[in-house]
């Protein structure tokens, strides 16, 4: 299987690498892998891209290390995964907690991606934010780790009020989070609710595309797209009727679509 090594503590990263052309990197949120883009890999592949699906550290197939579960860390990981793999023109896609690493490693400087892509995008703006809902979830997963997981996935998936997902699928998706680092886990919902994306915003310079779904039940705590996309230079931002947090999973054919049409 591939793996790459990166940061400090060093680490042993998995990924995936399909096809042959122009090549999009895909980097999944928080508590999945990179198996969330399932719906998107055959598409962007018969559509002529390489598609590359990295499991970020403490996920997936990727080693669970004690501590690196901070931005930077996560930023230098991407890096490290494009500089590894030369894709340093690549198409940097993120989903959620995911669009943190995809923000903090195109702003750097470090490489110089064709695009950047947001998908229901978790980035905190403000210094003054509520770290209530962050702070519960903590708390959760400290004491009933698989509940709270369960929970989660029943907000991400969700629209109108509505699962979108049957339970067979449910049930996968879960047992993907489960398996996670539990250490990892609880850190990862540290960086996300206490890390500030004001700057990185401000210095991206691919163009960008904001996609969400318009029924997000999971984040609406957090500082919106609209927000997100005035701090933006070069940005377009989509949104998808009734479709939830994952959208990308969700809303995998409608999802796609934008997503080509916007690099076409």
């Amino acid at each position: 299987m591939p793996f790459i090594r990166s940061g400090s503590p060093d680490t042993q990263l998995f990924y995936e690498d399909f096809g042959a052309g122009p090549p999009i990197v895909l980097l999944h949120g928080w508590p999945l892998s990179g198996r969330f883009w399932e719906g998107q890999v055959r598409a962007l592949v018969e559509a002529g891209h390489r598609v590359v699906c990295p499991d970020r550290r403490g996920f997936g197939r990727s080693a669970q290390p004690w501590e690196g579960y901070d931005y930077d860390t996560f930023a230098a990981d991407l890096t490290a995964l494009l500089l590894a793999l030369n894709l340093e023109d690549a198409v940097l896609v993120g989903h959620s907690t995911g669009c943190g690493d995809v923000v903090r490693c195109a702003a750097s400087g470090a490489v110089r991606p064709r695009a950047v892509v947001l998908a229901d995008p978790v980035l905190r703006l403000d210094p003054d934010t509520d770290p209530t809902v962050a702070d519960d979830l903590t708390d959760a997963g400290l004491g009933y780790r698989i509940a709270m997981l369960d929970d989660v996935l029943r907000r991400l998936f969700s629209a109108d009020g509505r699962p979108s997902l049957d339970q067979a699928t449910h049930r996968y998706l879960l047992g993907l989070a489960a398996a996670a680092s539990p250490k990892g886990g609880i850190d990862a919902i540290t960086a996300w609710a206490h890390s500030r994306f004001t700057r990185d915003l401000t210095h991206l310079k691919p163009p960008t595309l904001i996609v969400h779904g318009a029924s997000d039940a999971f984040a609406p705590f957090e500082s919106g797209p609209v927000q997100i996309a005035a701090l933006i230079p070069h940005v377009v931002r989509v949104e998808i009727p009734h479709a939830p947090h994952a959208a990308p999973f969700t809303h995998a054919e409608q999802w796609t679509r934008i997503l080509l049409d916007f690099l076409a």
